[in-house]
Formats: structure tokens, C-alpha cells, sequence
């Protein structure tokens, strides 16, 4: 019924039954189309439609469209593209890293994990994590007070009370390796310092307005 296919090249059926023109594709997809129709005698067999052709190379195409697109990414191009795009502020994002952690020096996502595999995973949010500190650390504290103050508000929580909150979980907001480090010392200034700036800030409020009221 039909020559056997080039290499990466396959008969297909245009706009009528009878009408044919070369459909170039990978080497993958040929290999497949090869096999399937091997597997089920299309070669041989007048019971076959072409259109039944056409539709079996129409499913093998997408299936390598879609694994295509799953490993152009890695993983942690995945995690700064999609999740943590998602996260306004870097301490925000920092408090959600954090939390991904478990038994100290494991992290667990399981979108991520079930995409790119357990360890591709893991190493991903590690390096994500290492990065959204680093970014923290030598952000201006003015900027910091506006990013906290956006964090917080989007948790629906005081700015000070959020501040607090974040140097409660000092330990959790570390990555291991910077456990005991000149960076652990530096978050925990910072953390002291906006939730300090924040007390104050209050504070000048509330006497504003009494000042206000007498």
C-alpha cells in the first residue's frame, strides 16, 4: 500500500483521501510512527484508513511537543518563573522557602518534585533559597521596610507583628550550609531592625494622633 518512509519523512493525507504530501518530522517521531504501524500491519493491511494514519502521527506529534516543552526548563528556572514569580517580596518569598523545609536540611514540593524529579527538586530550592537570601541581605534597609510592609500586607498582618513573626522562624528562614554563618548574623540585624523601625513608626502615629485629639 505504501513505500516504506523515509527517514524523517512520512506520507500524509491534505485535503482528500487520494491526495498526499511529505510531512517532515523528528527522528523520534518517524521511529514511533514506524513501530505503531508496524505493531498494528498498517503496511499490509487494506482495512486501514489513511485518516486513521493521520491521526495516530497527529497524537505522536503532540507527545513530543509536550516533553519537549517539559525539559526545556529545569527545575529551578520552573521554581523562579512560576512559584516564586508568584510571591510578592522578597521576604515573603524567603518565609515561603523556608517553610518548604523539612528534617533541617530537606526541602518538599511535590508540583515540583512530581515535574522534575526528587533531587532535581531539591537542589533547585536550595539554590532558590541561597539566592532570595542573598538578595534580602544586600537590599537597602529602606527598601526592606517597603518590601515588608507589602509581605505583610498581603498575609493580612501588622507590619511590626510580621517582622516578629519572621525572626521567630530565624532558624527556618536559613538555608543549612548558612547556619552559624556572617549571613545568619546579618539576617537577624535586619529582622531587628525593621521590626524596631516599625515599633517606632507606631509609636509616632499614636502620639500624632493624640497630639491631634488635645
Amino acid at each position: 500500500m505504501f513505500g516504506k518512509p523515509k527517514r524523517d519523512t512520512f506520507m500524509a493525507c491534505s485535503s482528500s483521501e487520494d491526495h498526499f504530501r511529505p510531512l517532515s518530522c523528528s527522528e523520534f517521531v518517524t521511529r514511533r510512527f514506524e513501530e505503531q504501524m508496524a505493531n498494528a500491519a498498517v503496511f499490509g493491511c487494506a482495512a486501514a484508513s489513511v485518516r486513521d494514519i493521520f491521526v495516530a502521527v497527529q497524537g505522536l506529534l503532540q507527545e513530543k511537543r509536550f516533553r519537549t516543552l517539559m525539559t526545556l526548563k529545569s527545575a529551578l528556572q520552573d521554581l523562579r518563573e512560576t512559584t516564586l514569580a508568584a510571591v510578592r517580596g522578597a521576604l515573603a518569598k524567603l518565609a515561603y522557602l523556608g517553610s518548604l523545609r523539612r528534617e533541617q536540611t530537606n526541602y518538599q514540593h511535590w508540583g515540583l518534585s512530581q515535574v522534575h524529579g526528587a533531587e532535581s527538586s531539591e537542589r533547585a530550592l536550595r539554590t532558590a533559597h541561597n539566592e532570595v537570601l542573598a538578595e534580602v541581605l544586600r537590599t537597602p534597609l529602606p527598601s526592606l521596610v517597603e518590601d515588608l510592609r507589602e509581605s505583610s500586607a498581603i498575609s493580612g498582618t501588622p507590619a511590626g507583628v510580621y517582622a516578629e513573626e519572621l525572626r521567630g522562624k530565624l532558624e527556618q528562614l536559613l538555608p543549612e550550609e548558612q547556619k552559624n554563618s556572617p549571613a545568619a548574623t546579618h539576617l537577624n540585624s535586619v529582622l531587628m531592625a525593621l521590626s524596631s523601625l516599625e515599633k517606632n513608626e507606631k509609636t509616632k502615629k499614636i502620639q500624632g494622633r493624640a497630639t491631634r485629639s488635645t
